[in-house]
C-alpha cells in the first residue's frame, strides 16, 4: 500500500510538473521563448544543411575558373605561336567545360560569391531565413538549394507558421491591452491639461480683479477729494 501510494504520488508530480510546462509554453513569455528558440534550432540545422553545399558550389566554380585559366595558359606555351587556329580551339573549349560548369553550379545555388569571402548561409543569414519562413515574408533571396533542405523547409514551416500564428494571437490581446491603456492614459492627461488650462485662466482673472479692487480702494480717498 505505502509502494502504490508513493507511486501514485510520483506519478502525479510529474503530472503537476508537465501541467506547469505546457502552461508556461503556452504564456506570453513561454510563447515568445519557443518562437525564438523554434527559429534559432531552424539557423543550426539549415546552416549545417545549406552550408556545405554552398561552399561544396562555390569551390567548384573557384576550381573551374582555376582549370580554365592555367589550360590557356598552358596552351599558349604548348600550341605553336603559329597556329591560331589550334590555340583557339584549345581556350574556346575549355571555355565551353566552364561556363558548363558555371550553369550546373547556378542551377544549384551558386550566387557568384567567391568561395570563402561571402557565405549566405551564416548562422544570422540561417536565422533570418528561418523567421522568413514561419512569419511567410519570404523576405531576401536566400532559399534552401538542397532536397533536404527543401523537404525540410516544407516540415519547418508546417511546425512554425501556426506557432506564430498563436504567439502573435497571444501578443495581439496584450498590445491591445496596451494600446487601451495608453489611450484612456492620453484621453486623462488631454482632460487634466484642459482643466489646468482653465484653473490657471480663472486664477489669473482672480488676480486682475483682486488686482483692480485693490488700486480702487487705494484711489477712492483720492476721488473724493477732487470732488469735495
Amino acid at each position: 500500500m505505502v509502494g502504490r501510494r508513493h507511486r501514485r504520488s510520483k506519478v502525479q508530480h510529474v503530472i503537476n510538473l508537465l501541467k506547469r510546462i505546457i502552461a508556461f509554453l503556452f504564456s506570453h513569455v513561454g510563447l515568445c521563448a519557443l518562437v525564438i528558440g523554434y527559429a534559432l534550432l531552424g539557423a543550426v540545422v539549415f546552416r549545417a544543411i545549406e552550408g556545405p553545399h554552398e561552399r561544396y558550389i562555390q569551390n567548384e566554380v573557384t576550381t573551374a575558373r582555376n582549370k580554365a585559366v592555367q589550360v590557356a595558359w598552358e596552351a599558349t606555351f604548348r600550341v605553336n605561336k603559329l597556329d591560331k587556329r589550334k590555340w583557339v580551339d584549345t581556350v574556346y573549349a575549355q571555355t565551353k567545360q566552364f561556363q558548363r560548369r558555371c550553369m550546373w553550379s547556378i542551377r544549384r545555388g551558386y550566387d557568384g560569391k567567391e568561395f570563402g569571402l561571402a557565405a549566405q548561409w551564416t548562422f544570422t543569414g540561417s536565422f533570418l531565413y528561418s523567421l522568413t519562413v514561419i512569419t511567410t515574408i519570404g523576405y531576401g533571396n536566400t532559399s534552401a538549394k538542397t532536397y533536404f533542405g527543401k523537404t525540410l523547409t516544407i516540415l519547418f514551416a508546417i511546425i512554425g507558421i501556426p506557432l506564430m500564428l498563436l504567439f502573435l494571437t497571444n501578443i495581439g490581446d496584450v498590445m491591445a491591452k496596451i494600446f487601451r491603456f495608453l489611450y484612456a492614459r492620453s484621453i486623462r492627461l488631454k482632460y487634466n491639461l484642459i482643466l489646468w488650462h482653465k484653473r490657471r485662466r480663472a486664477a489669473k482673472i482672480r488676480r486682475a480683479n483682486s488686482l483692480v479692487a485693490r488700486l480702487t480702494r487705494a484711489n477712492q480717498p483720492c476721488l473724493l477729494f477732487i470732488f469735495n
